[in-house]
């Protein structure tokens, strides 16, 4: 993702599934897949929510409490963007915060126009089958952005 200019193709859709919070250079991903977009192609991707992202404490056991059968979570940090480390299935795995008005923005600033923006929250059924799940119901763990470019 971060060496898009190494080619000359154009696309009509680009996907990307749980990937940009991993880049450093938010501006020139966008910039770049713009520029190997076809004027009226859809970039759709997902995201770890910025709710997620945003905490500083990477212990994730530290940033939690579970009380009257309702998980809390920490939220802190939101308007710090930058590098986060977090645990997550190794150590130190190397994340990138940034705010949900960062992310609009440079969509918009780089020629998309926002189509449709969505927030995940498990559907009742998925409940019924992972109970853990009902911890999701709170809180956006993820984010999932259409656009278009102009």
């Amino acid at each position: 993702m971060e060496e898009l200019d190494t080619f000359d193709e154009k696309f009509d859709v680009v996907f990307s599934s749980l990937a940009f919070h991993y880049v450093e250079d938010f501006d020139k991903l966008i910039k770049d897949i713009a520029g190997h977009m076809n004027k009226g192609g859809i970039l759709l991707f997902s995201q770890e929510h910025p709710i997620v992202t945003s905490c500083t404490i990477a212990d994730k056991n530290k940033t939690k409490l579970e009380m009257d059968g309702k998980l809390y979570y920490l939220f802190s940090d939101y308007n710090n963007e930058g590098e986060r480390s977090k645990d997550w299935n190794v150590s130190g795995v190397i994340k990138y915060h940034r705010t949900f008005k960062t992310t609009i923005n440079t969509l918009v600033k780089n020629n998309f126009e926002i189509v449709c923006i969505d927030e995940s929250s498990p559907r009742p059924e998925a409940v019924e089958k992972v109970e853990k799940y009902k911890y999701q119901k709170d809180r956006p763990f993820f984010l999932f952005v259409k656009a278009k470019l102009r």
